[in-house]
């Protein structure tokens, strides 16, 4: 397959790089993929699988030309893959050329807000005992944080044209704690990241194994959840925030994807990265907040979200139901993230608690419960009421531009009120 204006390897040149590079191993069957856990349960482990790297095949790309760089990958196992390796493009950065953090450095809130404003988007992540906040505006740059939060390497991680933010366990089933980095490749506009003891690829918004000897894997995903900085730090204000000492000099203020979501269709920006038609159910820019579930995806545009403030659903047979809030600023629209515009962010929940289901609703400018009264923040927590307190069990939700997650899960049921 052949990409105008991107670097292109010929079969011939790719296969010879590879064999030269690398040596046989043997392909292995598919994990089970993970499941939404609640909130303060202990953080689950990857699914993957068990391989030795190199080659598994004689011709891994079956006599067509690729269109990334195979500089760097002589550990891949390219004849393992889930996708059309045609799909894959180049960002036009190599193996880690975006750098990912590997030794976070955290704050306090106190500490934060001296540089952070109060719309910037933070991406929230709970534990059994602390709670992080990952400024989206430092993630845009890095794409990768590896941390470790209650004891289990995780993952933080950030595709920026896709918008899509994502936490993962990254500890293997033979214990060994996963590192990830930045292929520097793109598949439907959404960042692939790799392992660094396999050199598997990972699809970002599925957190799947794609290429390489982990291919058909999952990762575990953990329920996060994206808050403007006035709510992350009202809502947790001894949290520990990612701090701009990553060792690494940027304008953690600016977005360099400017203007990108302006126009109704893919703009162009992303034409060169997004291959084939786009889902035309929904503009390919609306945002979107998408429960993974087992019986397929289910989205909640932002544009009824906004409007609703509450959506009360039963998704996989369970009693779901997704807030909405405003304040929450847009990274790929100003220049300077302090002048982007207001999109909002959301929370997605189980609305069953201590053996009650609950209805909510937005009343009187803020979510209650038809059934208690109680008031409720957009984290998921009673701050009024008789159920003053008790906390929803949050789900793996992830919110993304339409065009990237109708890409990778193109069976997803759009939610209409």
């Amino acid at each position: 397959m052949k990409v105008s204006g991107l670097s292109i390897f010929g079969p011939s040149l790719a296969l010879a790089w590879l064999l030269a590079a690398c040596a046989p191993s043997t392909a292995l069957g598919p994990s089970p993929a993970p499941t939404n856990s609640p909130a303060g349960s202990p953080l689950p482990t990857a699914q993957v699988r068990r391989g030795s790297g190199g080659l598994s095949c004689p011709d891994p790309f079956g006599g067509e030309e690729i269109a990334f760089s195979l500089a760097g990958w002589s550990e891949t196992d390219f004849c393992q893959h889930s996708v059309d390796i045609g799909e894959i493009v180049p960002g036009g950065q190599p193996r880690d050329g975006i750098p990912p953090i590997e030794s976070p450095a955290y704050e306090s809130v106190d500490s934060a807000s001296a540089w952070m404003g109060d719309g910037w988007p933070v991406l929230a992540l709970v534990g059994s005992d602390d709670a992080f906040g990952y400024p989206l505006p430092i993630l845009l740059w890095h794409e990768v944080v590896n941390t470790v939060v209650d004891g289990v390497p995780v993952a933080i991680t950030y595709s920026p044209m896709s918008g899509s933010a994502r936490a993962f366990a990254g500890r293997g089933l033979s214990g060994t704690p996963f590192v990830f980095g930045t292929t520097g490749n793109l598949r439907f506009g959404n960042s692939i990241l790799y392992d660094r003891s396999s050199a598997s690829w990972w699809q970002q918004l599925s957190g799947e194994g794609i290429i390489g000897e982990l291919t058909g894997s999952s990762l575990a995903a953990l329920p996060s959840q994206v808050l403007a900085w006035s709510d992350f730090r009202a809502e947790y204000p001894r949290a520990r925030v990612l701090s701009r000492a990553t060792g690494a000099v940027r304008d953690y203020g600016t977005s360099p994807y400017a203007g990108m979501e302006i126009s109704g269709d893919l703009p162009g920006l992303l034409r060169a990265f997004v291959l084939g038609e786009v889902d035309g159910r929904l503009r390919p820019m609306a945002r979107v907040t998408a429960l993974p579930l087992d019986s397929g995806a289910v989205a909640y545009p932002f544009g009824e979200l906004s409007s609703a403030r509450v959506v009360n659903d039963d998704a996989d047979g369970q009693p779901v139901v997704i807030f909405w809030g405003a304040g929450a600023v847009s990274l790929t629209d100003a220049a300077r993230v302090d002048e982007s515009r207001d999109v909002g962010s959301s929370g997605s929940y189980r609305r069953d608690l201590a053996g009650q289901v609950l209805t909510f609703e937005w009343t009187e400018g803020e979510i209650r419960d038809r059934e208690t009264g109680s008031s409720w923040s957009l984290t998921g927590r009673a701050v009024a009421g008789p159920l003053h307190g008790q906390q929803l069990t949050r789900l793996v939700s992830v919110e993304a531009y339409w065009f990237a997650w109708s890409a990778i899960f193109p069976e997803t049921r759009i939610w209409a009120p």
